[in-house]
């Protein structure tokens, strides 16, 4: 990823682009701000002197109409901040939505939530006043200088107010970054926590462990609440400390004009004047203190975001022709996420068109890290896996999976329906390739006998189907389009009779069409169904080759040696 085409780079030149016309706007509305200030001056010096009235109603009408125009502008101002957070956040929730879903596919289950949830936080803060606050700070010296205009020390007390209510957000930002930060990751932690407890309330309330659960969230959310306190505490003791500072300077500025005038320095109306420009000039400052936790929260996200996205940038990828011909594993290796060390190493084999190959051996020796690795789930440490010459990288990870048909031994499906499940959520699948791939996992019938048919909903949170029913509707999703590439992880672990029968129709039809089947199981009866076997034994190649003969020979080294005589 270039530093042109970064995706968070290029959303926040757009913003500053579209921002040209609020800074725009801005501008004239902070020139408008001398509005009242004129009109007090005006009022004192020239129609209480003069006592006309229709001098009085001249400038009244002026002053009405320019903070009319005053009044629109800022509403403009407003629209076009909402619509360019919302134009961030549309530019970035591709990428975001990407980068989570790599992260989750590679073990960080915790961070893969946090993108898209960053791209939120900038876009809310972008929307709020914020934003127009730091716009409005560089008018302040504008205000400062029109003070000093009236009288120097009218502009040195101001002066002197300003420059202490600047240094107030500084300071709170400082103190309350780490509180911030903590309330971020807590929060993150406890959506994920919030989450895991609802998939596994069953297996709580079946073994009696609720309690400790309600434990672990009352815990996360004590931590919370109290990095929320402190950062709650450092924002208001600040905002209150700024709000009696901006409220005593106005009065200072008052008792300092009316000395002023006792002294024939200044007129009357300066002084009202000068305390209408000070609360100008102070009203940024004031408003990006209120808002200074959200901005430094918005700052952190955006960091947080870009650092994401490099370090799980998008890719383009030249397409390639489907693959029609080999599957190739050359030294491969694989190193779960998160681990350090590769469970297995050294795989070596290569399968053609039409064959079908079981990959078998005890618990925990890495079949289903084999397997993750030939879907293109786990990256290989070492070594490659090819379709037809190219490795798995060198694809568009949605071209690729169109290719692949997976069945993992955890299945889950979306909150769909069961069309859509079986179609990947393709909405502009044809039923006919949506029953075909239900027929070929033998599950058409079914379907049929539930209520709504193929519309019947289906999730992790509903749904009329057993463990071996849900399994054989993962088979119907994982032919649909008849891919080439077909990994089944212990497809059969939950079927019965009925369920491994159709299973094993399922390879011979993907066979018989010269798809590449890979099965991990435990179960001898399946292996009758593969040309190939794959021997797994602590991660490494215990045994490969044609079936018939890597069965004999097991047999041979497992039987007892003859007793001498």
């Amino acid at each position: 990823m270039t530093e042109t085409h970064h995706p968070v780079r290029a959303a926040t030149r757009a913003v500053f682009r579209s921002g040209a016309g609020v800074v725009v706007a801005s501008s004239a509305i902070n020139l408008l701000m001398l509005n009242g200030s004129i009109y007090m001056m005006q009022v004192y010096d020239r129609v209480l002197v003069a006592r006309s009235t229709a001098t009085l109603l001249t400038v009244s009408a002026l002053m009405l109409g320019l903070f009319a125009v005053q009044g629109g502008l800022d509403a403009l101002r407003q629209r076009l901040m909402a619509r360019i957070a919302a134009a961030f956040a549309e530019d970035l929730r591709t990428p975001a939505h990407a980068a989570a879903m790599r992260l989750a596919t590679s073990g960080a289950t915790r961070a893969a939530a946090q993108p898209e949830q960053d791209v939120e936080r900038v876009r809310a803060v972008l929307a709020s006043g914020g934003p127009t606050a730091l716009i409005d700070l560089p008018f302040a010296p504008l205000f400062l200088a029109l003070i000093f205009a009236l009288h120097p020390l009218l502009g040195a007390v101001a002066l002197g107010g300003a420059l202490v209510l600047f240094a107030l957000p500084l300071v709170s930002g400082r103190l309350a970054r780490r509180s911030v930060e903590t309330v971020g990751r807590t929060a993150l932690r406890r959506a994920v926590e919030a989450d895991a407890q609802r998939r596994n309330a069953e297996t709580a309330h079946a073994m009696g462990f609720v309690s400790r659960l309600r434990d672990r969230s009352l815990a996360a959310a004590e931590t919370a609440a109290t990095a929320e306190l402190a950062a709650a505490d450092v924002t208001g003791d600040f905002t209150a400390t700024a709000r009696v500072v901006r409220m005593a300077l106005q009065s200072v500025l008052l008792g300092v004009g009316a000395w002023l005038v006792v002294q024939d320095a200044v007129s009357s109306g300066a002084i009202l004047a000068s305390s209408v420009l000070v609360g100008r000039a102070l009203a940024p400052i004031d408003l990006a203190i209120a808002h200074w936790r959200g901005l430094t929260e918005g700052r952190a996200a955006l960091k947080r975001l870009g650092e994401t996205l490099t370090a799980a940038p998008a890719t383009d990828r030249t397409r390639l022709p489907a693959p029609v011909a080999r599957l190739a594993v050359e030294g491969l290796a694989v190193t779960p996420p998160g681990a350090t060390r590769p469970v297995v190493r050294g795989i070596d084999f290569a399968l053609d068109a039409g064959e079908v190959l079981a990959i078998v051996g005890p618990s925990g020796a890495g079949k289903s890290s084999i397997a993750r690795a030939l879907v293109g789930l786990w990256a290989p440490a070492a070594g490659a896996v090819r379709l037809d010459g190219a490795r798995l990288d060198q694809w568009q990870a949605e071209e690729l999976g169109r290719h692949i048909g997976w069945v993992p031994q955890a299945v889950g499906f979306f909150d769909a329906s069961i069309a859509e499940n079986i179609a990947r959520l393709d909405p502009a699948a044809p039923s006919e390739a949506v029953i075909a791939a239900a027929r070929a996992a033998g599950v058409h019938e079914l379907i049929l006998r539930t209520e709504a048919g193929y519309d019947t909903p289906i999730g992790d949170a509903h749904g009329p189907f057993s463990a071996g029913q849900r399994q054989r509707l993962a088979l119907a999703r994982a032919l649909y389009g008849e891919p080439f590439l077909l990994v089944l992880d212990e497809a059969n672990s939950n079927l019965d009779a009925q369920g491994e029968a159709a299973l094993k129709r399922a390879i011979a039809d993907a066979k018989a069409r010269g798809a590449i089947v890979v099965l991990v199981t435990h179960r001898s009866s399946l292996i009758t169904a593969a040309d190939r076997l794959l021997v797994i034994e602590d991660g490494t190649m215990k045994a490969f080759g044609r079936r018939d003969e890597i069965v004999r020979a097991l047999d041979t080294s497992a039987r007892p040696a003859p007793r001498a005589a």
